[in-house]
């Protein structure tokens, strides 16, 4: 709270402490790396929970998923040896892990700080031949043992004294992300039958790129760009680590981490150089050079008769899901770096046309009755670790979007356009599949069987008479292909279960084609439901995919080259004599000789007679406080709020100072945090506390603070300093709805802020010093268009908010002030151009004294105290260039942008004197990355000018993203 007095120009300066700029830097980072890491997960407030205690782990679950637990347990219990094996670290203490089933989006992670693991045991339907859980088991676990090892000793173990779990948080900084998911991809291929290593499309960009002599600077594959599509850190990851420990050894790993742990400065780069006496640098060059001579001696040869539809791009796009709409006319999904997922239309002359954008859909598109269906996941209005599945789909005639069905648990359709009816596949809250049928015109449920040993439906299709369904299922054992009989529920095996991989099924008469990456590479096949014979389609060099066909036996798919996937076309030709023997699949080297290093696959592991687990009841309420994170200095109740502002900030309580604090957060998560702190600031010593509750329907926080010097008093227009130590408490609560979709980001969050501090203001009525109180209401509504990679603002947004200050228990002294600002998103000239518009109003009705400004007033300069405040702001930003240059380890440019800005105020002072105050301006901007650190940090230069006293002036501008 910061109260202005009339005619004081100098009570704020004469309350300001000093800055530890010492301390801001450090500070920044730590706060930084911790707000990405420990993310809140608010579950409803209605769900029970229990507890199993392991050897090695506790894992709380909501109750209904009792059995699914004890599976988790079972599968963590027997990796629990072999997972940690080539790093050669065990973690002794009992590991923390939180199950989640409200929550269809397939994820989990491990947070930093505080330290635990939570899956959501829903399983993602398309990435992996393992099941999700043991996918988890050892991707996640290994995660849990990177962190713990690599503060084990060394100076990042003393840090943990320091700090407690956020010293893990150096990580970030210090180990590249691509180690980090890379090493833990390696962990669930090397040990289990499947993995993303053995998936042909997790590399499918290196090998298109790499094949057709594409290469890009060890920067540019290293930290991405705005220009081309550049694999992720799984992908890179595991292509380094992989590679490093084929070169290197078992051990290599284990070694560079031990290596730089012993060091004062624990740099990775540097541990591994010392053990290997190469570079990462130079381990990119070779291990990229060892994929390419590899896929050039497979010498695969590719079909002749196929016809393209789509021309190779010059900027990296994909064509995904394609389906003959007319004879000759196709409809797909278009994804590009500049646009969100859309839907589009090609003619037979390849003339392309947007149908409608999408965003991000939760499992693919399906073509029936004119109508494109797609499933998009929704999250709960208030709860974060709860979403659903609504389906949505296009129509061609009318050309609008419309729900067909809200807030369901269905992830997988099967649409065939004379049927009557379509499939579907449900994933319930406490871990069973089943397969559904819907009446096509009512979307009603009227059939539901579940699926064989409750495997997970990767993909469905349904035939012509809407009597029979395929569905490629995975459980414990593998992936299988098999039909159900609607008409008398009987499954039939076609493809017996492997850990070959099998997808994207649509019925063809008799026959199933579908995708594998059996050989290799993905390519198309066919199976004949009678004779149960396979027959490959397709000989692709890079992989086709997601196949559809029309009557003239005409198949349409998606194919990887140089720079996306490309609709491609041909008939459908087989030879019914040939057999594709399915149990001799291909052999990945790479993958198989990280293998032969571990003694352990998780897919072989004896799970028919598991042990037991006493489950116990654990409670929200005695397990609130968890304290695993403590600071030797103090930065604030709320740090983000404190470092948002960099060391710099306004209110007394918040500034960076000597002293420590404590910190508890518990496992539910992280939605009951609490903090305690002592700090010395300018010769005086206070005492800080705070709590903040966000499991209730609205959040609630308190934050106390006494002490950091004395109280003031005000009286007359002159500041003197009280007898007291000052206190001040602040109490906030406000509810975050939101209602995004796949295209919109959508929200209103109304909020109340009542503080009290023992600083006293003379009331002439009562003669004597009132305390001062302060209440904000507020109110906060934002929808904007997703945004692409290289949208800089939103194409289409509107935000809006408006708040009202008054200090209800002393209207003598203090009035009130009140605003409103709207601020409006509207594409601009050309693609990823934005243009902001802003307008606000402010009115203070003050009295004795008079409140801070709600809203900033013009750029470049500073807010003023006013009684009326008209402010309108225009700002127009585009990229300049994507150039994707490197100065050596210094500086990595992706992209060069510029805002042009102007802003125009009308106000009336505090001595009811009108001003107009403008500045304008360029910014331009460099998104780099700096000493190849894992984060972008933005750095520019801001020309303006302003009318106060004729202000020209040049200045640095710096943000950081996560």
């Amino acid at each position: 709270m910061t109260l202005y007095v009339k005619n004081i120009k100098n009570a704020k300066n004469n309350l300001s402490a000093v800055k530890l700029k010492r301390f801001a830097c450090f500070a920044y980072f730590i706060f930084a790396a911790i707000s990405v890491f420990a993310q809140n997960y608010d579950e409803p407030p209605a769900t029970k929970w229990n507890q199993i205690k392991t050897d090695h782990f506790k894992i709380i679950y909501p109750r209904e998923i009792d059995s699914t637990a004890q599976y988790y347990a079972n599968i963590l219990e027997k990796a629990y040896n072999y997972v940690p094996r080539s790093l050669n670290y065990y973690y002794k203490r009992t590991i923390p892990l939180v199950l989640h089933n409200k929550d269809l989006n397939s994820n989990a992670w491990v947070s930093f700080a505080p330290r635990q693991m939570d899956f959501m045991t829903a399983p993602i339907n398309n990435l992996y031949v393992t099941p999700w859980s043991k996918s988890l088991a050892l991707h996640e676990f290994r995660h849990y043992v990177q962190i713990s090892k690599y503060n084990s000793k060394g100076v990042l173990k003393f840090a943990s004294y320091l700090f407690g779990d956020y010293a893990s948080v150096a990580w970030a900084g210090i180990v590249p992300n691509w180690f980090f998911e890379g090493d833990a991809t390696l962990s669930e291929t090397s040990m289990s039958k499947s993995g993303r290593g053995r998936m042909p499309f997790f590399l499918a960009e290196y090998r298109a790129y790499l094949l057709s002599d594409k290469n890009f600077s060890y920067d540019k594959w290293l930290q991405g760009s705005y220009k081309n599509f550049i694999p992720n850190d799984y992908a890179y990851g595991y292509v380094q680590t992989s590679y490093a420990r084929k070169r290197f050894g078992t051990d290599v790993w284990e070694k560079t981490l031990d290596r730089a742990q012993t060091k004062s400065i624990p740099f990775f780069g540097r541990g591994f150089r010392k053990i290997t006496n190469i570079t990462l640098k130079q381990l990119q060059t070779e291990s990229f050079e060892y994929l390419k001579k590899s896929w050039e001696a497979e010498n695969r040869q590719t079909d002749e008769n196929v016809n393209y539809i789509t021309a190779d791009a010059k900027n990296y796009t994909k064509y995904l899901y394609p389906y003959f709409i007319a004879e000759e006319n196709i409809i797909a999904v278009k994804h590009n770096l500049k646009n969100i997922p859309s839907l589009v239309a090609i003619d037979k002359n390849a003339n392309e046309k947007h149908l409608a954008d999408i965003g991000y859909y939760a499992d693919k598109i399906y073509f029936a009755g004119n109508r494109i269906y797609w499933i998009e996941t929704i999250q709960d209005i208030r709860w974060t670790a709860k979403s659903s599945n609504t389906v949505k789909f296009y129509d061609l005639n009318s050309k609008q979007i419309k729900t067909a069905l809200n807030r369901t648990r269905y992830r997988t359709l099967a649409f065939a356009d004379s049927a009557n009816v379509f499939a579907a596949a449900k994933y319930t809250k406490n871990d069973k599949n089943f397969i559904c049928i819907l009446d096509k015109t009512k979307f009603a449920e009227i059939y539901e069987t579940q699926t064989p040993k409750n495997a997970t439906v990767v993909s469905l299709t349904i035939n012509e008479q809407g009597n029979m369904i395929a569905a490629s299922l995975l459980s414990d054992d593998g992936m299988s292909l098999q039909t159900l009989d609607i008409t008398n529920g009987k499954w039939n095996i076609l493809i017996e279960q492997s850990f070959t991989g099998i997808e994207n099924i649509c019925f063809y008469d008799e026959y199933i084609i579908f995708n594998s990456g059996f050989d290799g590479v993905d390519n198309l096949y066919l199976i004949s439901t009678k004779t149960k014979k396979i027959h490959r389609l397709t000989n692709s060099k890079f992989g086709a995919i997601a196949a559809n066909h029309n009557k003239n036996n005409d198949l349409i798919y998606s194919e990887y080259y140089g720079n996306g996937l490309k609709l491609a076309t041909k008939k459908i030709t087989f030879d019914e004599n040939t057999n594709i023997d399915w149990t001799q699949p291909y052999k990945f080297e790479l993958a198989e000789t990280i293998a032969a290093q571990e003694n352990f696959v998780i897919d072989t592991i004896d799970l028919k007679n598991i042990k037991t687990y006493t489950p116990e009841p654990y409670s929200k309420t005695t397990n609130s406080f968890r304290i695993r994170n403590w600071l030797p200095f103090y930065a604030g109740i709320n740090p983000e709020k404190t470092i948002t502002s960099f060391y710099s900030s306004d209110d007394e309580d918040d500034k960076l100072s000597w002293g420590t604090t404590i910190i508890s957060q518990n496992l539910l998560g992280r939605n009951t945090t609490a903090q305690l702190a002592y700090s010395y600031r300018n010769n005086h010593s206070a005492i800080h506390a705070g709590f903040t509750h966000s499991g209730w329907f609205p959040v609630i926080s308190i934050e106390g603070h006494y002490g950091g010097g004395k109280n003031f008093l005000i009286n007359e227009g002159k500041l003197y300093e009280g007898n007291e130590n000052r206190f001040n408490i602040e109490a906030t609560t406000y509810i975050p709805f939101v209602f995004s979709n796949s295209r919109y980001v959508r929200g209103i969050i109304p909020s109340i802020i009542f503080s009290v501090s023992n600083s006293k203001y003379f009331a002439p009525s009562h003669l004597s010093m009132r305390k001062a109180n302060l209440a904000e209401y507020g109110v906060s509504a934002y929808v904007y268009r997703r945004l692409s990679k290289t949208d800089i603002f939103p194409r289409w947004g509107l935000i809006f908010n408006f708040q009202f200050k008054n200090s209800p228990f002393d209207t003598e002294n203090f009035g009130n002030i009140y605003g409103g600002k709207i601020t409006a998103y509207i594409p601009g000239l050309f693609v990823n151009h934005g243009l902001q518009l802003s307008a606000l109003y402010q009115k203070q009705n003050a009295k004795r004294y008079f409140y801070s400004s709600v809203y900033d007033f013009p750029r470049e300069t500073n807010n003023m105290i006013s009684q009326k405040l008209n402010m309108y702001s225009a700002d127009y930003t585009f990229p300049i260039a994507y150039p994707d240059v490197n100065l050596g380890a210094l500086t990595y440019i992706t992209r060069i942008r510029a805002n042009l800005f102007y802003d125009f105020a009308l106000t009336k002072n505090a001595k009811n004197i009108n001003d107009n105050i403008y500045s304008f301006g360029t910014d331009v901007l460099f998104d780099a990355y700096w000493f190849r650190m894992p984060y972008p940090v933005t750095l520019g230069i801001r020309f303006y000018k302003t009318n106060l006293e004729n202000n020209i002036g040049i200045r640095l501008i710096t943000a950081v993203s996560f």
